[in-house]
């Protein structure tokens, strides 16, 4: 087998300038106003530059080259931020949430929809999905929407400090890397600089859920480091950003303590000190979506076809998502390789599954390297195929094919998980196909 460090620097330089010249077209067609069927097209061609990416990261750029590389990922962040967020319009309520808290009113007290909110309704609030429904988002994020909305009341300051943020993790993930006995290659940051996961969902659309992601990887890296008085603060803010985070107490539990876990779980709870005046209100967007939202679920979406199913689905899954979450984090030796485990499943079981959900898997990958990984955070940008077809028959349908393509790719790095949880996390390793095996 012909080492990967033997192929030519020059090819990180192509695909380097590929991927930039593919977020750069992107955002000259989709801010004209072109077809979005043909912009869909770049970006999967983004990702299949990802993929030839997985297979050069081995190589060992000189430090010339590894400013090329940062001016890549960044530039491709540039591009991305100045076009229109096409791919979903969250952005739009975390700009009213942000509008509203700056009202002296609680975000979660009404809805958009609301006539007793006497707030402007311009296009911006237009553009707002489930007008009907209050706010979902947890106080941490709720916080960060009123500070970029004081800062400028527009969704591309919400776009900047996301990719801001991302380029933090980023930075992050290359501190952390030179410090640990058993890091990775400085050239796996490749693999989430260059991700169009995150450059498509961070600058690309302004998801919020990067600031979770950057508390979390916070969170990991203290714990790696020892420094479990720290990591309990990270993940405080981190479910404080999004409820997600919880999937990760029994984790937790067995990393840093149990008195720990609780006292962060206690932190995240008191951020809603601010914002119990709303009442029920405080859940009542949340519930509407726990309970009847469903998107791309796998697990969920054969058990409501069951008798009953709709009744004792969505419990049963919770309870399974437990069972699982605390077998996971007691088998997997690697903390790492335990939180790639525990995504994986929680993906399999949720209702609702939107690309971004997931874009904490890609700094996990720079860390431990698994390339079923890869393939399935890049198989998720898939799901926007529907789009076109919703915006001309207004049915929102996602083929059978992304389904199995991506459910394939996530039995896939299940089982190739499961295989690797007694071993302790080495990254140099691993090699880029060697562990296809």
């Amino acid at each position: 087998m012909v080492s990967v460090m033997s192929k030519p620097k020059p090819i990180v330089v192509l695909l380097g300038s590929l991927l930039t010249a593919l977020c750069g077209a992107w955002a000259l067609w989709v801010t004209f106003e072109s077809p979005l069927r043909q912009a869909l097209t770049l970006l999967w061609s983004a990702c299949a530059v990802a993929v030839a990416v997985w297979f050069v990261y081995r190589t060992v750029p000189s430090r010339r080259l590894w400013w090329f590389v940062w001016i890549v990922a960044i530039g491709a962040r540039v591009a991305l931020w100045w076009s229109p967020p096409v791919l979903s319009d969250d952005v739009y309520r975390y700009l009213w949430d942000g509008r509203v808290a700056l009202a002296g009113i609680s975000p979660y007290r009404y809805a958009p929809s609301d006539p007793r909110l006497d707030l402007p309704r311009d296009g911006d609030w237009a553009n707002i999905n489930h007008k009907e429904i209050p706010t979902i988002y947890p106080p941490l994020s709720q916080m960060l929407f009123a500070a970029l909305t004081w800062i400028q009341p527009s969704i591309w300051t919400f776009k900047a400090a996301f990719a801001l943020f991302d380029v933090l993790i980023g930075l992050m993930l290359l501190v952390a890397a030179k410090r640990a006995a058993r890091g990775p290659p400085r050239a796996a940051l490749l693999l989430y600089l260059w991700h169009p996961l995150l450059l498509f969902e961070y600058a690309g659309s302004g998801h919020v859920d990067v600031l979770w992601a950057l508390l979390f990887v916070a969170c990991l890296i203290d714990i790696e480091a020892g420094r479990p008085g720290r990591a309990l603060i990270w993940f405080a803010g981190a479910i404080s950003a999004k409820l997600i985070a919880v999937a990760f107490v029994p984790l937790l539990i067995t990393r840093i303590g149990w008195r720990r876990t609780a006292l962060a779980l206690a932190l995240a709870a008191a951020t809603y000190a601010p914002y119990v005046d709303a009442g029920w209100n405080l859940w009542s967007g949340l519930q509407a979506y726990s309970l009847f939202w469903q998107f791309n679920g796998f697990i969920h979406a054969l058990a409501v076809e069951l008798p009953g199913g709709a009744v004792w689905s969505r419990p049963v899954i919770a309870l399974s998502g437990l069972a699982l979450a605390i077998l996971i984090a007691r088998r997997f030796v690697d903390t790492w390789r335990a939180v790639q485990m525990t995504c994986v499943v929680v993906m399999a079981l949720l209702p609702v599954n939107y690309p971004w959900y997931w874009a904490i898997l890609p700094a996990t990958v720079v860390f431990r390297p698994t390339l079923p990984l890869h393939l399935l955070t890049l198989s998720l940008l898939l799901t926007y195929e529907l789009l076109p077809r919703y915006y001309d028959t207004g049915v929102w349908y996602l083929s059978m094919s992304v389904r199995l393509v991506e459910a394939g790719l996530l039995l896939w790095s299940v089982v190739h998980l499961w295989r690797l949880r007694g071993q302790a996390g080495t990254s140099r390793a691993v090699t880029p196909i060697g562990d296809v095996a």
